[in-house]
Order: structure tokens, then sequence, then C-alpha cells
């Protein structure tokens, strides 16, 4: 949502738009003499206007996304999405990639990414800096991609929390996206950049996924939140090869707390904060449940919340689905409180998907 504001308030005014990108061809039924495969016209230029741009940028944002992310974050409607990336990616501005399966049957589903010469068209204009590498947009510089897929989910379901909520205001800023300074400040009317770097006491630094806050502008309380994408992959307390174990992970965000150097956050969102919380979103339930047994010796912990992939595709980011402090024996939670309730937008815009397609 707040992506979207962005980018049309870059694009606006762009004397170039609506130009003709040089060499792109437009879409065009198929005819014999077109490659076979082709959607495009090999004689004349494509032409690009504002909406394929904001749908570029969309994807630049998060780097590698399914055709139901795309649908959903850039609020197209799922055949016309489609049908445009196809076009986008004959232009050689999109690339299409299969999914790869656990099982590696069955009909994979297409990732898509932005091509090197998306990541041109969108310097050109000013949405990507001048100064960054075709490797921090591109699928080619990113390591962990279904890591990156469920971190977009969590991002596509916390930034319509204010949807179901017209008294909450959300922010999510993920390390991953190579706009998220810009993004946030510019949809936000000049907003302070929100840090994606942590650092605490005696020059200790790491990352978390995601930095996200939710504010009740009624209530005038805004909540802090680290957000950590967990593939069943890290080690909970036994080190391994330049692996960080989720003991030192935890164990960093409570000397944080100690430090109080949270309250960092405080001018730059323009609120008061009372601490944090850590979410945990791994890709099983059997994953949530081990991090969940091995957190019952570790003090405190009620800072950290845990939920796992199917929930949040089935209920949603704000619904009661968190174990708090891992305690799985206690009634699921929402990171809104009384704010819980409702039809998560997301959820339904994905079955509607479902229903159409």
């Amino acid at each position: 949502m707040a992506m979207l504001g962005l980018l049309k308030g870059i694009l606006t005014g762009e004397g170039w738009l609506g130009e003709r990108w040089p060499g792109r061809p437009p879409p065009q039924e198929k005819r014999a003499d077109t490659c076979q495969g082709c959607l495009v016209d090999k004689e004349k230029p494509m032409r690009i206007d504002r909406r394929d741009l904001e749908l570029l940028g969309v994807i630049a944002d998060y780097r590698v996304m399914t055709f139901k992310q795309l649908a959903v974050a850039a609020e197209r409607d799922s055949k016309v999405a489609h049908r445009r990336v196809g076009d986008l990616a004959g232009a050689g501005l999109i690339v299409q990639t299969d999914r790869k399966t656990r099982s590696g049957r069955g009909r994979r589903e297409k990732l898509i990414s932005v091509a090197p010469g998306g990541v041109a068209l969108l310097r050109d204009a000013k949405v990507l800096s001048q100064d960054g590498l075709d490797e921090d947009v591109t699928l080619a510089g990113l390591p962990h991609v279904e890591h990156q897929l469920l971190l977009n989910w969590v991002r596509i379901h916390w930034l319509r929390i204010d949807q179901l909520h017209p008294a909450l205001r959300v922010r999510f800023v993920p390390h991953s996206s190579p706009m998220v300074h810009l993004g946030d400040a510019r949809a936000n009317g000049g907003a302070k950049p929100v840090p994606v770097f942590i650092r605490s006491e005696g020059g200790e630094t790491f990352t978390p996924d995601a930095v996200a806050t939710i504010t009740d502008v009624e209530r005038g309380k805004t909540v802090l939140f680290f957000v950590e994408i967990d593939m069943g992959t890290e080690p909970f307390d036994t080190p391994g090869k330049s692996r960080t174990t989720i003991v030192q992970k935890i164990q960093k965000y409570q000397r944080y707390f100690q430090a109080e150097r949270y309250r960092d956050y405080e001018s730059v969102c323009d609120c008061s904060l009372r601490g944090f919380r850590v979410l945990f979103v791994t890709n099983a339930k059997t994953r949530s449940a081990f991090l969940s047994q091995h957190l019952v010796d570790i003090r405190p912990r009620e800072f950290i919340w845990i939920t796992d992939e199917a929930q949040l595709s089935k209920h949603g980011v704000g619904a009661s689905i968190w174990a708090r402090g891992g305690q799985q024996g206690r009634p699921s939670e929402s990171i809104l409180g009384s704010r819980a309730g409702g039809v998560d937008p997301v959820t339904a815009a994905v079955t509607s998907q479902l229903q159409d397609g």
C-alpha cells in the first residue's frame, strides 16, 4: 500500500513517462513472423506506462514474488497481472523462473523478479538509487528465495492491517528491499527512514529480517517489532559453521533491551516505546513447536512471539495465531491486542483469486 503510493509519487511528472522504451516491443497478437512463445512484435518498441513502472517497482521492492503475491501487493487483477508480466518479460524487463518444489513433482509455480533491463529502467525513473548494484535487486543476488517469499507474505499481511482497523497505522521495513529507506520516507510524508541495522552496546550489531511498527492513533500507542523468518536451517544452541544460533540471536535481543537501545526508534517513529517484540515466523508447525519447546529455559522470553506460515496464511498476521514466549499450552494471542478480529483482507483477496482462477 505505502510502496504503491511512493511509486506513484515518484513517477508523477517525470517527463519521459509514456515515451517509447527503445528496442522494447509492444504486446501484440501472436503472428507467424514472431518467435515461438513470444507475444511481442520485434519491429516496434514497447510502450512503457506509469502502471508498468509501478508494477516493476513493486517487484523490485519485494525482490522475488509469486503471482499471488504480486496481484495482492500491486492491487491488480490476477489475470491482468499475468498478461502484463508476460509482456514485460518478453521485453527483457522481468524474469520468470520455476519455483523449486520439495518433491520435484507437479506443476511448478512461476517466480517473478526484475531483469537487469528493468533495473536500468527503474534507475532512470529515480525509483532505484543510481549507486546500487544490479544484484541488490535481481534474483541472482538473492541467496534464500523461500526465506524471502515467506517474508513477503508477512509484509503483505502487515501492510493491510489498517484496512481492517482504520485506527491503526503500520510500517514494515525489510532489510532485503533495495528501496526501503527511500520508500519509507516518501510514503509517509517525509518521515525519517527506519533503520534496519541494529547497533547495541559495545558495538554489537545484528540485522532482523524486518523492522515494523503498529501505531494506534486513537490511543496514542506504538509497538515496535523485529521480524525473524525461520526456515529451520539455524541451529538452536549448538554453533554451526559461521552460523548464529537461535539462542545467540535471542541473547542479542536481550542485551539490546537491557541497554534500552530500542529507544533509538522513538525519534524515528515520533513515539514513546516501552520495549519491543520479536516475531518468529517459521516455515512449518513442527519448527514452531521445536522453538517453543526449547525456549522453556530462557528468561526473559515473553518478548518472543512465535507462529508458522500455515497459521499466517489461513488467519492473517493480526489474528490470534501467536504463542507468546513460545508457550503453546496457553491460548494463542494477537499482536493487535484488543483490536483483534475481523476477516483478514489478504486472506480474502487470495481466496478470491483462487475462486476466479
